[in-house]
């Protein structure tokens, strides 16, 4: 009897663990093409993303976070992007299962986020996944920020800056003189989204009124909807 009862402990054990086993694989993506996934996101995701390192291992970023080391990263920490206050509190960590999740659809997944192209084919999304995986931080490297971070004392000091101006002083700015493209921190300076303080009020000027006029709004985006308070 006591052969018999361990015998069926055993069983039941081997029976869990396969069953676990399959419930991991089925959360798994399946695996993709890296170098269909390179074509894929060289249509659709360069616009935004890059997935190379500039000059002395510097993060290029553009509308969208570089994406060299994305996978194993957590989300919201890559450098000289100013990400959303959503993915930055959402806790992920990008590998495939939390990339397959995220893909299919950013602004359900985490509801806040600014990223709004979905990749809803799933073959798809596995190449995209995998062609990432190779986006792999050099060994012995050390990523550098190429965001130009521009201190309040470097403005005081500036004599062009524009606080220092006075009547008839005269400014001529060539294309030269201005910073490439998402060079600077202020071009992603973009709003962080909030939760409304409980004892948040509407305020106006003496003599005016104000009253909340509607509520429950949705916002339709890629035919996808989502409640805004």
């Amino acid at each position: 009897m006591v052969r018999q009862s361990l015998l069926s402990a055993m069983l039941t054990g081997l029976l869990a663990l396969i069953g676990s086993a399959f419930d991991s694989a089925a959360q798994l993506p399946p695996a993709g093409n890296p170098d269909r996934g390179k074509i894929y996101f060289q249509a659709a995701c360069a616009i935004c993303h890059t997935a190379a390192l500039g000059p002395g291992h510097t993060v290029i970023v553009k509308q969208g976070p570089g994406l060299v080391g994305v996978v194993g990263r957590r989300a919201g920490t890559g450098l000289g992007f100013n990400y959303t206050k959503a993915l930055g509190d959402s806790g992920l960590t990008w590998d495939a299962a939390s990339l397959d999740h995220f893909l299919t659809n950013p602004m359900q997944a985490v509801p806040g986020t600014l990223m709004p192209m979905p990749i809803p084919d799933a073959g798809n999304r596995a190449d995209v996944i995998a062609y990432l995986s190779t986006l792999t931080i050099p060994e012995g490297v050390t990523l550098r920020n190429s965001v130009v971070q521009i201190t309040p004392a470097q403005v005081e000091s500036d004599p062009g800056v524009w606080s220092h101006a006075a009547p008839g002083v005269k400014h001529h700015i060539t294309v030269a003189d201005l910073p490439p493209p998402f060079k600077t921190a202020s071009a992603g300076n973009s709003p962080k989204v909030v939760k409304q303080p409980a004892d948040a009020v509407l305020a106006v000027p003496p003599g005016f009124t104000v009253r909340q006029f509607a509520s429950g709004l949705r916002v339709r985006l890629n035919n996808q909807f989502f409640d805004r308070a």
